[in-house]
């Protein structure tokens, strides 16, 4: 009896003793750790301001980002088209023209360099916008710098001024659609940039007006070609040096008459 009771106690003490190391053990087991996703990027730091040269729009900007990325500069204006086009116009100073029912956007993609970048956007200032309803701003992924109103006044200190463009004058009764369209849209383009005669006519006509639509919208801008020519002029010597006759060249290759051409580079102070 007395056996059968030791063997009782000592069965008692092992299993009390495999209970304890088993709490033992599950409190020394390490927990699973938690997965956790990628944490979200740091904002980046931007920063913009605008001024004009002549009516062309310089932006230029800070970035806290290395050399070699790229930033996205925007300018928009709330002017709506009456005809919104429903692909994005590629412009000569390889910006993106783009008109929404928002307003109109123009964007242009630089490249960061020393934490700086710098855009010119070319006849932004020209004919009817004078800068009163245009913001600018850039974006980098999620990023969003302030946003500047840089305000054109029309008291022009240069040696010749921008022609106002008065509206088209459309007789409803003898005009077609695509005739009405064709003249809205040649003044959308003045307000934003400076044309030959010739290259507003092919701009048109890439948008797919017929040429004589296009030649009719054109012809109904009310625009002086030899002022247009002094603009865009202007404009190829805000951002690039050229010799009298290499001026006149360009703004020939750009559809303007040799006269207009002149015209043009003596405006500027050739």
């Amino acid at each position: 009896m007395k056996r059968l009771l030791i063997f009782f106690i000592t069965g008692l003490f092992v299993i009390a003793a495999v209970g304890i190391a088993g709490c033992v053990s599950e409190e020394e087991t390490p927990a699973a750790p938690i997965s956790t996703s990628e944490p979200t990027s740091e904002p980046v730091s931007l920063n913009v301001q605008a001024s004009w040269i002549n009516n062309n729009l310089r932006v230029q900007g800070t970035a806290d980002l290395p050399d070699g990325e790229v930033v996205t500069v925007e300018v928009y204006d709330t002017y709506v088209s009456k005809n919104i086009p429903d692909e994005a116009i590629p412009m000569s100073d390889g910006s993106i023209l783009t008109y929404t029912s928002e307003g109109i956007f123009r964007t242009m993609d630089v490249t960061v360099s020393h934490g700086e970048y710098v855009a010119i956007f070319e006849g932004i200032g020209s004919d009817i916008l004078k800068g009163e309803s245009l913001r600018v701003r850039t974006l980098y992924q999620g990023s969003v710098s302030n946003e500047v109103n840089p305000v054109k006044t029309t008291d022009w200190t240069d040696d010749y001024a921008p022609v106002s463009t008065p509206a088209p004058t459309v007789k409803t009764d003898t005009t077609t659609m695509g005739e009405r369209n064709a003249a809205q849209k040649a003044l959308d383009y003045l307000r934003f940039a400076a044309f030959s005669r010739e290259g507003l006519i092919e701009q048109l006509e890439f948008e797919g007006f017929s040429h004589e639509e296009a030649v009719y919208g054109v012809d109904q801008s009310g625009a002086d070609w030899n002022e247009q020519a002094a603009l865009k002029a202007q404009s190829y010597l805000d951002y690039s040096s050229f010799s009298r006759e290499g001026l006149i060249e360009q703004l020939v290759f750009e559809g303007f008459t040799r006269q207009q051409a002149e015209y043009g580079v003596q405006a500027v102070g050739y």
